[in-house]
């Protein structure tokens, strides 16, 4: 009788490749496709700036927010801009600019979790500025915040099924 089983051990496993010749077992081994998550162990306060001129109209937003641990409660991101730092209308970019960023982690590209964001100061310019430029510049605040707040690798909890004939 033949053994049936994959010879794929790409983590260098000593005793997987005996199970098929021993029990006659079909045994499946790959590389482990586990989504990791980042979060960060400190809080800080950085800001952005993005501006570009091209000849007419430039770009132009500033943005500063906070960063926090929020362990075990997911993200928040919070506006608590006052006194019109950032118009109305660059609020909603501002906070698809911090969106885009928490899919993106510095340590492996991971997703970013468990972070409490505080959009808390801003700047503006009447003709300058866009939606497209304060969603870059909260893009570029929560990176540079993030870089500060210690980011950490969160363990993954993974369920293995192991199936085994009654007789043993």
């Amino acid at each position: 009788m033949r053994a049936l089983g994959k010879r794929v051990n790409p983590q260098g496993f000593r005793g997987f490749e005996s199970l098929p010749l021993r029990h006659l077992s079909l045994c499946t081994e790959g590389r482990s496709q586990i989504a990791f998550h980042e979060t960060i162990t400190r809080p800080t306060r950085a800001e952005g700036e993005f501006k570009r001129q091209n000849g007419g109209n430039g770009q132009y937003g500033f943005v500063v927010v906070t960063l926090e641990p929020n362990p075990g409660r997911g993200n928040e991101v919070l506006n608590e801009i006052v006194g019109g730092a950032i118009p109305k209308q660059f609020i909603r970019p501002t906070l698809s600019g911090i969106d885009d960023a928490l899919k993106d982690g510095v340590l492996d590209g991971s997703v970013v979790t468990d972070v409490r964001v505080r959009i808390v100061d801003g700047g503006f310019h009447a003709t300058d500025s866009s939606e497209i430029a304060f969603r870059t510049a909260a893009r570029m605040a929560f990176k540079n915040a993030r870089r500060e707040a210690a980011p950490a690798l969160l363990e993954p909890i993974m369920a293995v099924e192991v199936t085994t004939p009654v007789e043993y």
